[in-house]
């Protein structure tokens, strides 16, 4: 689910959220997000990020709902075709241990 970022020093690097579609908008995804959240900080991060296809408005809203925002970084895969993704960030505060 997690691993430390090449692109980002102290960064957690997200690869996959998934929610059913019927399971759209009920929160489901919100609290699965700020779990991975909470994950990463206990593991000492103080960032993470994730790449959403720049056609995919719904996710952006998503993450951008959820304090995410984008930082100019993109990436062209191809699958069946060349696809765009974007990289979102999010800064995270880190647990004190003590």
């Amino acid at each position: 689910m997690r691993q430390p970022s090449p692109d980002h020093d102290r960064a957690a690097e997200v690869h996959e959220l998934s929610v059913a579609p019927a399971r759209f908008r009920q929160r489901i995804g919100s609290q699965l997000l700020a779990g991975v959240e909470a994950e990463i900080q206990a593991s000492g991060f103080s960032a993470a990020i994730l790449w959403v296809r720049e056609d995919d408005r719904g996710a952006q809203a998503f993450y951008l709902s959820n304090g995410w925002t984008p930082d100019g970084a993109e990436m062209q895969l191809r699958k069946d075709r060349v696809r765009t993704y974007q990289r979102w960030g999010k800064a995270l505060e880190t647990e004190a241990r003590g």
